[in-house]
Order: C-alpha cells, then structure tokens, then sequence
C-alpha cells in the first residue's frame, strides 16, 4: 500500500544523527525472530512550515522508538523511476544513505524496488511505454540492479521485491504477464550469479491470492524465492474479522508448499466505516501474532504497516492516487487508519498490546 509520497518521507527519516544510533536499542536476542514495523512520526499537530522545520526530530524518534521495540529488518521501497528519472541517471544518494543508517542500527534491509505500484507502472521515462520483453527493459533493470544492489548487500540475508501488488495490474493485462515472468526469469538468474545473499520475490496481495488473482500469482511464484505478500484481510473494503490470521496464515503455508514466505506488510484499519475499532484492530494484532509464532519457520520476516496513522494530507493523496471517487471516504477509512498510533501521536490499544506485552514476547524468543 505504500505511495510514493510516503517512500519520499521516509528517505528524511533515515537520516539519522550518530547520537541517535547510540541511543537505538541492540538487536533481538534471537535472529530466529526477523520483523519490523514501517516507522513513521505523526504529522497532523503540524502546519506545513512546522512540518518542514520539525520533520527531522520527529522522523529520528519515530525510528528510534521502532527499533527500541527490537525490530529486525527495515523496509525501504523506492520506485525505479525515482532511482532512475532517465537513461543512466541515477539518483540512489538517498538510498546509499538510508542503507547505511539502517546498518548502523544494526538492523537488516528488505528492498522494495517497485517498478510496478499496485495500479501503476513506475518506470523511467524512457521506458515507460516498452514492453516488458523489450531488450532494452531487460539490459537496463540488469544495469539498475549492479547500481543499487552493491548499496544494500552486506553478506547478512537480504529480501527484494521486484514490483509490489503487480496482481492488482496483470489482472487487467494478462497479455503482460508472460513477457513480465520471463524479464524476472533474466533478473534472477543474474541476481543469483551476482548477490547470492540476496532472496528475490515479486510482492502480490493476500487479496488476490485468496480470491480470483490465485492463478495468476502462481505463475508469478514458478521461478521466485520467496513467496511476497501484502496482508491486509478485508473483503470489499471491510474488515474480516480480527482472528482471520488464524486461519489466513495456514492456508498461505499450505499454497506456499515449502517456500517461504514474507509478509511485506501486515495491517488492520481501526475506522468504524470499514467495520472495525481501536479494540478490533488490537485483536487482530494478537491473533497475528499467536498465529505467526506457529508458522515462524515458514514465514521467516513479517512487516507490520503502520507505525503512526499519515494524517489528512497524505491521505488525500492516497486516495487521489487510486483514483476512488465512488468510494472514496470507504477507502480513506481504510488506508488512512492502519498506524498503530493515531495521526497525534497517540497509542492505540494496538501499540500499547505491542510494547507492552508481545515485542518482550519476541525478545525473548528461543
């Protein structure tokens, strides 16, 4: 579900001041436990003026206090055309540094290169309007990847996702999706040559898997490492209900049949209009997490979505973003309350169940 605008964001929250990463806390006891959550600071108290002038702080203490609660792995998504605007012009200063300031917080990376947002192409502007079985698509993604990869490998394990809920845009061009595999196909190959630390997998939706996009994320999976999930359960914009984890995380095992799986984000709206309430979304955070510590091994790294609710500037361009109109307020009530604080800052139930009582939990992990 992550926009554009808030991967933009997030690239001032890693910089991070070396007295900061003094002050972070060590990692896990057990690197069997490998998670994170997407930090974030709350915005709303802030005009745009203070907005700018108070971003650093309150970025640096969002991070902080993710990794206080002993996450792992942190989750950095760029599109290609914000790495790439045009042929060979390449824009990873940002990413260089958010790499290191994720390993000074000694915590592992997991690289969301989204080529493809959910909807949308996010190409450079030259190759915009290619095929995916273009020559030059696949020279030029071989030529990206030797860029970034250098900046993000470390000899510890690293996840990247090659495209993210690319299900939600082959279900209206399934002619794509032959050529799109067979481009994957060449990036794996040359991955697995290169960067063997490096697991590769193309980021679907849990949505799609268990409803009418099953199929296709098959195909997807045939020559990927990982299987790559975002895991938000609703149905037509309403919650499920908050023990569907039990249930949900079994059947992703059982398709997953031994390959592993990464949840690339997991999230719970807490919004009365899509069915749900603070208390419901502390449920489910429970039940997640009693239903992953069963199926830890097949599902090594889980991503929780969102530390802090985006506040009403970023959620109208969410939403502007899919293009709802008929639905709008529907679809803000969901995307735009999935922090696990309000957009003050303020605890949820869910944050409070998760500081207090399951992030020891996982602390303690054997």
């Amino acid at each position: 579900m992550m926009r554009g605008f808030l991967c933009f964001l997030m690239s001032a929250l890693l910089f991070i001041s070396p007295a900061a990463v003094a002050r972070a806390a060590a990692p896990l006891e057990s690197p069997h436990v490998d998670w994170g959550i997407l930090a974030f600071p709350a915005l709303e108290p802030y005009n745009l003026i203070e907005f700018y002038l108070k971003w650093a702080d309150a970025a640096q203490a969002a991070l902080e206090e993710t990794a206080q609660l002993g996450t792992t792995r942190v989750l950095i998504a760029k599109t290609w055309r914000e790495l790439e605007p045009k042929n060979s012009q390449y824009n990873l200063k940002d990413l260089r540094h958010q790499a290191a300031a994720v390993r000074k917080l000694k915590q592992s990376i997991f690289f969301g290169l989204q080529l493809i947002n959910t909807q949308k192409r996010e190409l450079p502007e030259d190759l915009a309007e290619k095929s995916w079985a273009d020559p030059t698509m696949r020279s030029r993604v071989l030529a990206f990847l030797d860029k970034a990869l250098p900046l993000l490998t470390d000899g510890r394990p690293l996840y990247v996702s090659f495209g993210n809920e690319v299900d939600v845009y082959f279900a209206s061009r399934p002619e794509e999706v032959e050529a799109f595999c067979e481009l994957f196909e060449a990036v794996r190959a040359h991955v697995r040559l290169n960067y063997p630390e490096v697991k590769l997998g193309i980021t679907a939706t849990d949505e799609g898997l268990r409803g009418d996009r099953s199929a296709l994320i098959t195909r997807l999976n045939r020559s990927t490492d990982v299987l790559m999930l975002t895991y938000y359960p609703t149905k037509d914009m309403k919650v499920m209900p908050p023990d569907s984890p039990q249930r949900d995380l079994p059947r992703m095992v059982a398709y997953a049949a031994g390959k592993p799986i990464v949840l690339q984000e997991v999230g719970y709206p807490r919004a009365v209009g899509v069915g749900s309430s603070p208390q419901a979304q502390a449920d489910f955070i429970r039940e997640f997490f009693s239903a992953w510590e069963r199926h830890r091994q097949a599902i090594p790294h889980i991503n929780l979505f969102l530390q802090t609710d985006v506040g009403t500037r970023i959620c109208d361009q969410w939403t502007g973003y899919y293009g709802f109109t008929a639905h709008r307020q529907l679809f803000a009530d969901f995307i735009c309350t999935l922090g696990l604080k309000d957009a003050y800052g303020n605890p949820k139930p869910a944050w409070q169940l998760l500081q207090n009582e399951i992030a020891p939990k996982l602390r303690r992990a054997p």
